[in-house]
């Protein structure tokens, strides 16, 4: 037992009171000739004290006891027979020849003082220990004559004894096993307990550790952060504090030290504990590099990495791609209602609404919205939300917000370029549709025509018959002009192609629009001078402008108001997308016509370019004027876009391709004289009976010789039978079986300077020059055919008669 502890002190001060009666009478033992009385008061403070006297007369062999039963054995005085008697019966086995040893020793000591402890059976027959003090008293001859002293019960001394020695067992053994150090340490500094994990991990002493102050276990600026910490005990309460504990060989560990004020033996001191936390460093350390490692990786991802509370939508966590999706710095997004106000308002409550549903039944799900940038800019973003459950309910949510706007910018080209798409392939069918509706009509008309044409030459001027056939003829031309618009949509026509100054063809269509329109209706004509010329058919052109101004005219709807015709020239940097296709960049000249009409409705913007679609009254309009534009913009390489606001009006502005070449001027054809034939031989083919019969009654008026035939087979065995009895061919171009193109190459085979001339009523470019490689000498498009069928016949013929004169020259086409 350390002699510092207090409980110590206290148990050899109480041993110190019990030992004074025994002294005493020790004393009085000196003086044989002690009175009795007074060695009675002697006892009688020793029955005060709980302790008991006794005598032992080694010559008489005789044992006096005092008669004392709380300090002693409980028994009464004894004599001295049953003592001895009882004597062995008396002694603990095990105390038995130890105590006989001891009092042997002592016999032969000089100084003759004793003292011992033994166990001893009490009258309740339990084992008490009894703790004897006596000296061996000697006589004039320096013999041991007698034994004397004092005795008491210390059976509860040593109980407590052992329990005190117990606990201090246990505490030390509780603080030794505490993980770190532990220390108590008073006002100086001094240390007054420590446990062993000190000492290791110091490699002090317990002797140098006494000697230390707690600063010594420290260095640099840790010491008066550490005493700081320290005199905060004293002066105001507990304080804690993380600094290296430098060893007695100088190395350093990161430490965390506790400390708290008590009263240890009356002293006020720290009482502490220092834990190791440089596994705690290392770990740290470790998950800082790993947070780093995971931010670099998540910052490299082309998306905003975030978690979030499920309950309130508050971002816990935001990746660095954060500030470049919508321009706020990172730690913005922090802030309470950050992600739900910043969505689109438009977006906001499906957007909430099905992220909430979601969670609630904790699904992984996308969305995808609109949110608004720091900018104003819009920016389209696709969610990839997790939800984390725990114990059944959404803990956290994870995700990643991927920016799709450029997606969705293509999704919307896309589909703009697939409606171009789908709006070009209608008008390709009903395109298709139209040329075979004008090819068959056109041989009707081609019939009609041409029979009214006869009846009015063999009728009597000014009589019933011939004002008929007038009106037949009038109403035949509107349909033969009706056709040709057909054809000019339905398919690419051969056009004369050359620069044209699109400001004199404007100012034609304005000048022939003054004379027709009403009063209250104003046209206007601008030009943002210079332009540079168009590529392009002049006629064509100017059935553009005349059709747009036109139709501009109709959305006045008999109202007062104003068409405004504009020429301007235009560049475009980049790609444009029109209501018809996608103009590339470059320059173009382009055509407004605007009007403050009635306006198109949206639901009808889409559908105006398609042939035979009208809003106007049955009988008011064809619903081609449009679609034809379309048809010669197309093929000019142009584009249309329309601008229009119900109640407001329209604006269609026509691109035209720009070059720069000086126009030339427009030639004017005088009307060609009618010439007869001098009995020439033609043969003429054609699946149409009326046709064929119609060509021969024309023809053979005007002097020639045709041979007709509605089998191309027929015909192509009457010539061979005799190649040379026909001075022309004129073969339909669409005939069951064989075509006009293979019936002329067949004929050419059989006789290469044949004249084949190829009548349809409509041919695509490429049948022309599938025809003109053939050798077909001219074309003809029907309903024509009347009027240029028998000047044509003349020219041919005086021309194959001139070559015939030549030393045949190089063949060339017509064409």
């Amino acid at each position: 037992m350390n002699p510092d502890d207090p409980i110590y002190e206290q148990l050899a001060q109480q041993e110190h009171r019990r030992r004074r009666p025994a002294a005493l009478l020790l004393e009085i033992a000196r003086s044989e000739g002690a009175s009795t009385q007074l060695l009675n008061r002697v006892l009688v403070g020793l029955a005060a004290s709980e302790a008991g006297v006794w005598s032992y007369d080694l010559h008489l062999k005789r044992v006096w006891f005092s008669r004392q039963k709380r300090g002693g054995l409980g028994f009464a005085e004894l004599d001295v027979s049953r003592v001895l008697r009882l004597w062995r019966h008396l002694l603990h086995p095990d105390d038995s020849l130890r105590l006989k040893e001891h009092f042997e020793s002592y016999l032969k000591d000089p100084v003759g003082i004793f003292e011992t402890e033994f166990r001893a059976r009490g009258a309740d027959e339990s084992w008490r220990w009894i703790r004897a003090r006596g000296r061996v008293i000697r006589d004039e001859a320096g013999l041991a004559s007698r034994l004397a002293g004092a005795y008491f019960d210390v059976t509860k001394y040593r109980a407590v004894r052992e329990q005190l020695a117990r606990d201090r067992d246990l505490s030390d053994q509780i603080v030794n096993s505490l993980p770190g150090v532990f220390y108590i340490f008073d006002e100086q500094g001094r240390y007054l307990r420590w446990n062993d994990n000190l000492e290791r991990v110091s490699g002090y002493t317990s002797q140098e550790i006494a000697a230390l102050n707690p600063l010594q276990f420290f260095s640099g600026a840790d010491v008066e952060r550490v005493q700081a910490r320290i005199a905060q005990v004293f002066e105001a309460g507990p304080a804690e504090i993380q600094a290296d504990l430098v060893t007695k060989d100088g190395a350093a560990q990161p430490y965390y030290f506790t400390g708290r004020l008590i009263d240890y033996d009356g002293k006020r001191c720290v009482i502490g504990m220092g834990i190791d936390i440089s596994e705690r460093k290392r770990a740290e350390a470790a998950l800082q590099a790993s947070q780093k490692r995971y931010r670099a990786l998540v910052n490299e991802i082309e998306g905003v990495v975030w978690e979030a509370d499920p309950s309130s939508f508050q971002l816990t966590f935001v990746s660095d791609f954060a500030e470049r999706l919508l321009g706020y710095p990172v730690q913005q997004w922090y802030q309470p209602g950050f992600w739900s106000d910043h969505i689109h308002p438009e977006d906001r409550e499906q957007t909430l609404s099905h992220t909430m549903e979601c969670i609630a039944r904790g699904e992984v799900h996308d969305i995808e919205y609109r949110m608004c940038a720091r900018d104003g800019q819009i920016v389209w973003v696709r969610d990839l939300v997790s939800v984390e459950v725990i114990e059944g309910k959404p803990h956290r949510l994870r995700g990643v917000l991927v920016d799709i706007t450029e997606r969705k910018k293509a999704e919307a080209a896309r589909i703009e370029i697939e409606a171009q798409l789908r709006q070009a392939q209608k008008m390709e069918a009903l395109g298709t549709l139209a040329g075979g509706i004008a090819h068959d009509f056109n041989n009707l008309l081609t019939t009609i025509l041409g029979n009214a044409h006869i009846a009015r030459q063999d009728a009597i001027e000014g009589s019933t018959v011939h004002e008929s056939v007038d009106e037949i003829l009038k109403a035949g031309r509107r349909a033969k002009d009706l056709v040709q618009r057909i054809l000019a949509f339905s398919q690419p026509q051969a056009q004369s192609s050359e620069a044209v100054d699109l400001e004199v063809v404007a100012h034609e269509v304005v000048r022939l629009l003054h004379a027709v329109l009403p009063a209250g209706a104003e046209i206007v004509f601008s030009s943002a001078a210079p332009l540079p010329s168009v590529r392009a058919d002049a006629s064509q052109v100017h059935q553009v402008i005349l059709n747009l101004a036109t139709n501009a005219w109709h959305a006045l709807e008999g109202r007062n108001g104003r068409i405004d015709v504009r020429l301007e020239r235009l560049v475009l940097e980049t790609a444009c997308a029109t209501h018809t296709v996608e103009l590339p960049a470059g320059e173009y000249v382009r055509l407004s016509v605007h009007d403050t009409g009635c306006g198109i409705d949206p639901a009808t913007l889409p559908r105006i370019f398609e042939p035979f679609f009208t809003t106007k009254p049955s009988g008011t309009g064809t619903g081609l004027g449009l679609s034809i534009v379309h048809g010669i913009v197309h093929r000019h390489g142009g584009a249309i876009r329309v601008d229009s606001e119900p109640g407001v009006g329209t604006t269609f502005h026509v691109y035209f391709p720009a070059i720069h070449q000086a126009a030339g001027a427009t030639e004017v054809l005088a009307p060609v004289d009618e010439a007869r034939g001098q009995g020439e031989r033609i043969l003429y083919i054609d699946d149409e009976e009326q046709l064929v019969f119609l060509t021969q009654r024309l023809l053979e008026r005007r002097g020639y010789r045709v041979i007709g035939h509605t089998s191309a087979e027929q015909a192509l065995s009457a010539f061979r039978d005799d190649p040379t009895a026909f001075d022309l061919i004129i073969t339909d171009s669409n005939m069951p079986g064989v075509s006009g193109v293979d019936l002329a190459r067949q004929v050419l085979d059989i006789r290469p300077d044949a004249d084949v001339v190829l009548t349809s009523g409509c041919l695509r470019p490429e049948e022309i020059a599938c025809a003109r490689e053939v050798g077909v000498r001219d074309v003809i498009l029907k309903p024509n055919t009347i009027e240029e069928l028998a000047p044509m016949v003349r020219r041919l013929i005086d021309d194959q008669r001139m070559r015939r004169a030549d030393a045949h020259p190089p063949r060339e086409s017509s064409i």
